[in-house]
């Protein structure tokens, strides 16, 4: 099973040391980076890498086309799955947990209906698409659903006119073609990411140790489809604690 880790980032990961000890005994992946704003970069230089700098248009909010970028290229190395992570992204999870759930063929992405749960969300999208749900950016697509995201007539209105198409897209595009409930696809969270203490524009950024902190990543161990943890800030001073779940 060929493993792609796809990550979106501006210039640098917040955990790059972290990143490398966790990858260096993967055997089957491969390494795809975005980089929106940064030439000569060497991240992750010594481990099975490839960086895309400036590639594709990338803004706020507006990265679908990044994400859709970094899955055909993994397409084009015969991926198996897909993890699209952040540059403030970490792992929570042993590798070779991660890897034992993943070698089921189902795609992970945790999905609303735009039309019960999320009403008030891209309310004059809806009126175009009676198929809109919302997802959590952050999740990982099997092979199976390569095809469906990156080849459909939906996929340029998406990228150009839906309000933060990122967090759409994918559930959209599944259930238009009536697949988003099937057995093929886990309506869960893969990285966890605390909004009720973000600014409302932004999620919570981890960075002090404190009960709190503590509390919510050792409680990530009893996630289990939980593998990843944002947002993590260069100078976190909980990085002993995530290590300890790893």
């Amino acid at each position: 099973m060929k493993v792609v880790f796809a990550f979106l980032i501006k210039n640098k990961l917040s955990q790059e040391t972290l990143w490398y000890e966790y990858l260096k005994s993967c055997s089957d992946y491969e390494i795809l980076i975005h980089c929106a704003d940064y030439d000569g970069i060497t991240i992750l230089k010594n481990l099975n890498t490839t960086v895309y700098v400036k590639q594709t248009p990338s803004a706020w909010s507006r990265l679908l086309q990044v994400e859709l970028f970094l899955l055909q290229h993994a397409k084009d190395k015969n991926a198996d799955k897909v993890i699209l992570l952040s540059d403030t992204c970490v792992p929570i999870k042993p590798l070779t947990y991660l890897y034992s759930h993943l070698c089921t063929k189902k795609s992970y992405i945790k999905y609303v209906s735009m039309f019960n749960d999320w009403k008030d969300a891209l309310s004059r999208h809806r009126t175009h698409y009676d198929f809109l749900h919302g997802n959590h950016q952050w999740c990982i697509l099997d092979k199976q659903h390569f095809d469906i995201f990156l080849n459909n007539k939906f996929r340029t209105e998406f990228e150009t006119k839906v309000h933060y198409p990122e967090e759409s897209y994918f559930s959209s595009m599944l259930c238009e073609k009536n697949l988003l409930t099937s057995d093929n696809v886990i309506d869960t969270i893969t990285t966890y990411v605390d909004w009720s203490r973000g600014d409302g524009m932004s999620p919570y950024t981890f960075e002090i140790e404190n009960e709190e902190n503590v509390k919510i990543i050792n409680e990530t161990k009893n996630m289990p489809n939980v593998f990843f943890f944002r947002k993590i800030s260069p100078q976190s001073q909980l990085l002993n604690v995530i290590k300890s779940l790893l």
